[in-house]
């Protein structure tokens, strides 16, 4: 089990998961999928597996849980490329590295056992 230290928690109540995205996303990509939403500062959180390997996913923690829910019915498949993005309402709580606000999974068997729990829970 890898520890994060120092933690930072996000509140899974305004929080959206992005499954889809190309691998080479970045906040500003992702800012701009979310445009017209209130996504609060420093909040945008990348899965990573290693140490700069991308897995497509991210959460995003916004103003509201109704901003939250608003992102997921009007920005649910919607593209960034030519790869659309499912957007779901998180439902499990996961902290993130607070220096670089990404989640890292030490290898590519542990990033799939993560990955695969969190979205049985979505």
């Amino acid at each position: 089990q890898m520890e994060l230290c120092p933690k930072w928690r996000v509140d899974i109540t305004r929080t959206v998961k992005l499954r889809g995205l190309p691998f080479k996303t970045q906040k500003k990509d992702v800012q701009q999928f979310l445009n017209g939403f209130h996504v609060r500062p420093g909040s945008i959180h990348f899965i990573l597996e290693g140490a700069n390997y991308h897995v497509g996913e991210a959460y995003v923690e916004l103003e509201s849980q109704a901003e939250a829910e608003r992102a997921r019915a009007e920005c649910n498949r919607k593209y960034i490329g030519n790869r659309y993005v499912e957007v779901y309402l998180a439902q499990t709580q996961i902290a993130f590295d607070r220096k670089d606000a990404k989640l890292h999974l030490p290898s590519p068997a542990a990033a799939s056992r993560v990955v695969l729990a969190l979205q049985q829970k979505l």
